[in-house]
C-alpha cells in the first residue's frame, strides 16, 4: 500500500458494510447480518475497520479464572480489489494493538466460544493461513466439523421426552444440568435460549439431556450433552433428531456439526467431515 490505512472502530451500525464486504470476500459463504452482530460485537469484544468499508478486523478478550487475560480474532476481510497490499497486515496490527491494550498474553486464531464464525482458519482458505503465517501466528490443534441430512431421525428412549426449551422451570433445570457439567457451554446455552433453538430430554420432571443448534450460525449444532450419569441410552441420538427436524423445517439440507466431538457418536448417525480448521496462537 503507498499510504497507511486509516483504521478506526466500527460499531454494529456498519454490520451492512461489513455483510457487503464479506459477500465479495467469500461469495459461497452466507453470513447473515445478525450472526455478525451476535459474534463480534459484545463485551470484551472490538471491530476495527477502514473508513472505505474494504479491509475489517474483529477481536475479543476473555480472563481466565487464573486472571491470564487471553484474546482471539474472529474475522479479517479485505476486499478482493484490495487485497495483497499490505492492509490485512496492519488490520491483523491494529488488533494486536488493541489486545495489548487489554493486557492480553495469547492471542489465538480459534478454539473460541462463544461466539464465533468458525473454530479456526478453514484449511481450504490459503489466503487466511499464509496471513496467519507471516503475521508469526503457530498452528497448536486441529479441528473439523461433520455435516449430517436433516433426514436423520431416533425416537427418545422409552419414559422419556424430547422439548423445547421455551418454559421458565424448564430452561431452569436445564440450565442447573448444564452449569453441574459443563458449566463452559453456559454463554452458548443462554444464546440458545433467547433464540428459541434448544432442546432438552426429560426423564419424567429431569432433564437428562440438552442439544442447542443455530447459536452462532444458522444450522451449526452445539453444544450439546448427555448427563454422564444417563449415557449410552440413546438420549443424544434422540436430541439430534430434533434439531434435524427444527433444520428441515426451517429449509436446510443438513446440519453442520462444529468442532466434533465425540467422533464416533455423530458418525454412527450418518454423518461425515465436512470441514477441517486449524488453531493458531501468538504471543503478545
Amino acid at each position: 500500500m503507498t499510504a497507511e490505512p486509516t483504521i478506526v472502530t466500527w460499531g454494529p451500525e456498519r454490520v451492512a458494510g461489513l455483510t457487503g464486504l464479506w459477500r465479495r470476500c467469500a461469495p459461497g459463504e452466507s453470513i447473515s447480518e445478525d450472526e455478525f452482530v451476535t459474534a463480534l460485537w459484545g463485551p470484551d469484544a472490538e471491530v476495527l475497520g477502514t473508513l472505505d468499508d474494504r479491509g475489517v478486523i474483529a477481536a475479543s478478550t476473555r480472563t481466565e479464572p487464573d486472571g491470564t487475560v487471553v484474546g482471539w480474532i474472529r474475522l479479517v476481510a479485505v476486499d478482493p480489489e484490495v487485497q495483497r497490499q499490505g492492509l490485512a497486515t496492519a488490520l491483523v496490527g491494529a488488533a494486536e494493538a488493541w489486545l495489548r491494550s487489554r493486557s492480553v498474553v495469547f492471542a489465538g486464531l480459534g478454539d473460541e466460544a462463544p461466539p464465533y464464525l468458525w473454530p479456526g482458519v478453514d484449511l481450504t482458505n490459503v489466503g487466511a493461513q499464509c496471513l496467519a503465517e507471516a503475521c508469526g501466528y503457530e498452528p497448536v490443534e486441529a479441528t473439523f466439523n461433520m455435516a449430517l441430512p436433516v433426514t436423520f431421525r431416533a425416537e427418545p428412549p422409552e419414559g422419556m421426552v424430547v422439548r423445547r426449551l421455551t418454559d421458565d422451570p424448564d430452561v431452569e433445570a436445564v440450565r442447573a444440568m448444564v452449569e453441574r457439567n459443563w458449566d463452559v457451554f453456559l454463554p452458548e446455552f443462554d444464546l440458545g435460549v433467547e433464540g428459541a433453538s434448544v432442546f432438552a430430554t426429560f426423564s419424567g420432571d429431569d432433564p437428562v439431556g440438552f442439544c442447542a443448534h443455530s447459536v452462532g450460525r444458522i444450522g451449526w449444532l452445539g453444544p450439546m450433552g448427555t448427563d454422564p450419569a444417563w449415557g449410552g441410552r440413546g438420549i443424544g441420538a434422540s436430541l439430534v433428531s430434533a434439531v434435524c427436524t427444527d433444520l428441515m423445517v426451517a429449509g436446510l439440507s443438513s446440519v453442520e456439526v462444529c468442532r466434533v466431538g465425540p467422533v464416533r457418536f455423530y458418525a454412527s448417525l450418518g454423518a461425515v467431515t465436512s470441514r477441517t480448521f486449524r488453531t493458531l496462537l501468538k504471543a503478545l
